[in-house]
Formats: structure tokens, C-alpha cells, sequence
């Protein structure tokens, strides 16, 4: 916000007003603090479990990975990682069309 063109900044008591609890013992408190840590708890672990099951999925994907079988006279391409001295790094990497063994 600008006012006279210059930024006016509010106070931090404005923006994040505090919530003062009055707790009528500290009994009251430890049991309030008690249940905000194990609902924090129940809430880390469903996140947890949750990626984990993600992570799982992406993992197994990766190790099987469908591999398509050549028969005799299919024709495919073959990728050539390898480089050649003098040859540039973009250089054209898949041979033309060959026959399955």
C-alpha cells in the first residue's frame, strides 16, 4: 500500500494477530499441548505415508520398465551413445533402420 509515496508498513501485530488462550491451569495447557502434537503427529505420518506410496510407484515403474521383444526381420533403430573424435556432441545419435537378429 502506498500512502504519500511511500510504502506503509503495518505492524506485525495487525497482520498476525495473536491469539492469547487462557488456559485456567497448567493441567489445561498439557492436555491442549498433548492433542495439538499427536493431531500434528496423525497429520506428518498421513503426509508420510502418502509420499511414500508415491515414491513406491515411481520407483517400481523405473525397475520395470517394459521391454519389447525384436523378432527375427523387424525393423528397428539403433541409439549410439558413444562419440567420435571431431564429432560434435549434437550430432545426429540413432542409426538408420536395421533387422532384429
Amino acid at each position: 500500500m502506498m500512502m504519500l509515496g511511500r510504502k506503509v508498513y503495518t505492524p506485525a501485530a495487525l497482520v498476525f494477530p495473536s491469539s492469547k488462550l487462557a488456559f485456567n491451569s497448567s493441567h489445561d495447557y498439557v492436555k491442549q499441548l498433548e492433542g495439538a502434537m499427536q493431531e500434528t503427529h496423525v497429520l506428518a505420518r498421513s503426509q508420510l505415508k502418502q509420499k511414500l506410496e508415491v515414491r513406491k510407484r515411481d520407483y517400481d515403474l523405473k525397475l520395470h520398465k517394459k521391454s519389447y521383444a525384436v523378432h527375427v526381420g523387424d525393423a528397428i533403430y539403433v541409439l549410439n551413445n558413444s562419440s567420435k573424435k571431431g564429432q560434435s556432441k549434437i550430432a545426429k545419435t540413432m542409426g538408420g533402420s536395421f533387422l532384429g537378429d
